[in-house]
């Protein structure tokens, strides 16, 4: 095991804090991708892949399929990144990616634009 530098965090605790992180915001972005769906249709869904499957297997179903299988993708990876830096470093910038661009938006469409 790769021990910490002083004032560095280890490889180890990189790749666990950005998947937990990633686990973390692929639920918020389940339950906030079931309201919008709830409270706008189907047609809110941007991603036609998911969009499909929410009309052939329902949006409860659809999602947590995919949800699933993010968050397995993501235990893979939160393993490999323990082993490789370059890992660790990507799954923190999906991190934020996926922040700016799934959480962030379905917040201010479904929390904040109607009391602007």
């Amino acid at each position: 095991m790769e021990r910490a530098i002083q004032g560095k965090i280890s490889i180890q605790t990189e790749a666990i804090m950005f998947g937990s992180l990633l686990c973390v915001l692929q639920a918020l972005d389940g339950v906030l991708t079931t309201m919008g769906v709830h409270r706008f249709g189907v047609e809110v869904e941007a991603n036609p892949v998911i969009r499909y499957l929410m009309i052939s297997l329902g949006e409860i179903p659809a999602l947590a399929m995919i949800k699933s299988l993010a968050l397995i993708a993501i235990i893979i990876l939160m393993y490999l990144g323990q082993k490789v830096n370059w890992i660790a470093k990507a799954m923190g910038a999906v991190a934020a990616l996926y922040l700016f661009i799934a959480i962030l938006p379905w917040t201010y469409i479904l929390f904040i634009r109607d009391f602007l």
